[in-house]
């Protein structure tokens, strides 16, 4: 069990105007005392959790817990409520409390426990993560890292699909500011390595931002680059930067038939190939042929293979670089597919669905303002379960 570190113990009154300005933006008026609840205890924590040790932390959450248990009226205001919660844990002496279960689930499901929840990540025990899907493209995300944590190893340990958790890769997401709110994701392959680009770990770092923060629209930065993300109907979509595109950059034969694959830049490198059928390919052992293709080197490609399969749609399946296996969805392929079928004439530059071996389609049509230069990618996120990492 990892030891758990010691903090200074900091007095509320040293709390600066900057920290009290974030707990009132955070319990900015939302409709039920659930919700101003919710949003409170995390601003609490995440706050005093940078601040002190966690038994002392503990402790002014069950002052907390102790405010919400005596009744406060529905009809404070969030700032109001903020400040009362705050006078309280001024006055904490309370008893060491190991959870707290009054937070509602976003879903509208049963309370969970706050500690399992919410940002920072770090506990006594371990870290805090949560197992979520875009697609069936599978992440260990953990929100509000450590900054000193060495993520390379950590990542190929979580992912590992026998003795691990198993994911696709391991996303980092840091909340950077409210208004206007930005995050900083970061997004390790399998293999330990840095992508660039991933346009479902994007969304689901959306999705979990919104869970935590009640976002809905905001800015994503992953490896210096900026993205959109709208969280809104039970969809998340994300925005995809569309680089250099070369036509017939490579040919590979694939059971005696010459395959020529296009480029396509999305964030991250793709090449593309469009066969009659992407079910007849074996696109495990023949992607990961042409991901090692000389033409590639050094750092080599994602492949995907693409096939046309009634209007605006597309079926594709992909081979990922860094996870070094087929994948049953990908959010920068599905831009790169649809940007190659557009300059082939396969579609129309206007929305596309893009089917997967997941059997969740994503949808990507071109940004408004930048057509040709930026795309959405648009699906469903999944939470499948949160946990501590001992």
């Amino acid at each position: 069990m990892r030891e758990p570190r010691l903090r200074p113990r900091r007095p509320m009154a040293s709390l600066t105007q900057e920290e009290r300005n974030l707990l009132r933006i955070l319990c900015a008026p939302i409709p039920t005392l659930g919700e101003q609840i919710s949003r409170l205890a995390w601003a609490v924590e995440s706050l005093w959790q940078r601040h002190i040790g966690q038994r002392e932390l503990h402790r002014r959450l069950d002052a907390l817990r102790d405010v919400v248990q005596a009744g406060m009226p529905q009809e404070h205001s969030a700032p109001e409520y903020a400040e009362a919660g705050l006078q309280r844990l001024a006055e904490a002496t309370a008893q060491q409390a190991n959870t707290v279960d009054f937070r509602p689930r976003p879903d509208g499901g049963s309370p969970l426990r706050l500690a399992a929840m919410t940002p920072p990540c770090q506990t006594e025990v371990g870290m805090r993560f949560r197992k979520v899907h875009g697609a069936a493209n599978d992440f260990v995300l953990v929100a509000e890292p450590d900054p000193g944590q060495q993520w390379t190893g950590l990542a190929q340990a979580l992912c590992a699909r026998r003795t691990g958790i198993g994911a696709d890769g391991l996303v980092t997401s840091t909340l950077v500011s409210t208004e206007p709110a930005v995050l900083e994701v970061a997004c390790y392959n399998a293999d330990g390595s840095v992508a660039t680009m991933c346009g479902n770990a994007l969304r689901c770092a959306a999705r979990c931002a919104q869970e935590d923060f009640g976002l809905q629209e905001m800015t994503l930065v992953m490896a210096g680059v900026k993205h959109e993300a709208i969280v809104r109907d039970g969809e998340v979509r994300v925005t995809a930067e569309v680089g250099v595109v070369e036509m017939r950059r490579l040919q590979a034969v694939h059971c005696g038939r010459l395959l020529w694959f296009d480029s396509a830049y999305t964030g991250t490198d793709h090449v593309v190939a469009v066969v009659e059928d992407v079910d007849a390919i074996d696109a495990e052992a023949f992607g990961r042929l042409v991901r090692h293709h000389t033409d590639l080197a050094p750092v080599g490609a994602n492949v995907s293979f693409i096939q046309s399969v009634g209007r605006q749609e597309l079926k594709i399946r992909t081979y990922e670089r860094g996870v070094e296996a087929e994948t049953a969805s990908c959010g920068s392929g599905a831009v790169a597919a649809v940007v190659i079928a557009t300059t082939r004439g396969l579609v129309a530059p206007r929305q596309v669905t893009v089917h997967n071996r997941a059997g969740t389609p994503l949808t990507v049509h071109p940004h408004a303002e930048r057509p040709g230069k930026a795309y959405w990618i648009s699906g469903p996120v999944t939470t499948a379960y949160e946990g501590v990492w001992a």
